[in-house]
């Protein structure tokens, strides 16, 4: 049993006296009141694997912006593509992302995959097919990690109202259809470090403003670049 003269009991704000004479809990020697805490679900700081556990499931629904610092892996952004249908802007810059191997990641099942690399944005982290085969619709702006080195293929597919997302400087590899079909990016700014552009990589974004390949790229996929109304320059 609990040793009562040891653990700390812990009750609301102006409840201590009734405690103290209730018969189930007068034996505790240390009560103490402390004020009801309402957490900031806007702002978290986790460790991978348990995001879910710092957001209720009555506020899943109607949450729209989240700050995420600590650890996270590819258990944590499928938690955020199936269970957040209203998160609009995302700021991960702080975070770093972890290795995970097992199922409860964002591949499809059909791809029978179950590793994600660190420091990767994980393959279809924001876009789930599923029948209807669209990305996240309200995703509007992610500050993604300055340590991630690899955008992974069909990380943004398909998210069409997504127009911020600044690149990291750390990235060296933006995978196949990573940002495919983002009809709601105008611009996008590579980084000196990038090597490998995968095919579809910016495909259909219709993006206006010029873009400059850096002389660092070695590798661009087929129609990385598809449909674009903008001048591309090396």
């Amino acid at each position: 049993g609990v040793d009562k003269t040891t653990c700390t009991l812990y009750v609301a704000v102006g409840s201590k006296p009734l405690y103290q004479t209730a018969d189930q809990w007068k034996d505790f020697t240390h009560i103490v009141e402390m004020d009801s805490v309402v957490p900031d679900v806007n702002n978290i700081t986790t460790i991978a694997g348990e995001l879910y556990t710092h957001i209720p499931a009555a506020v899943r629904d109607t949450l729209t912006t989240l700050t995420i610092k600590g650890t996270i892996d590819a258990r944590d952004f499928r938690f955020m593509r199936d269970s957040l249908p209203g998160l609009a802007y995302l700021d991960i810059e702080d975070v770093d992302v972890v290795a995970y191997n097992g199922k409860g990641g964002t591949y499809p099942s059909f791809l029978e995959r179950t590793d994600y690399p660190a420091n990767s944005i994980p393959g279809h982290a924001f876009s789930n097919i599923t029948p209807e085969g669209h990305g996240n619709q309200i995703l509007t702006s992610v500050k993604l990690p300055t340590s991630i080195t690899d955008i992974s293929f069909f990380a943004f597919y398909l998210c069409v109202k997504l127009n911020s997302v600044p690149i990291p400087a750390s990235v060296i590899s933006i995978g196949q259809c990573a940002f495919c079909g983002c009809t709601g990016i105008d611009s996008v700014v590579l980084p000196s470090t990038l090597k490998n552009v995968g095919p579809q990589a910016f495909g259909y974004c219709k993006v206006s403003n010029p873009i400059l390949i850096p002389q660092s790229v070695l590798f661009i996929g087929l129609e990385a670049f598809a449909e674009w109304n903008a001048n591309i320059s090396v």
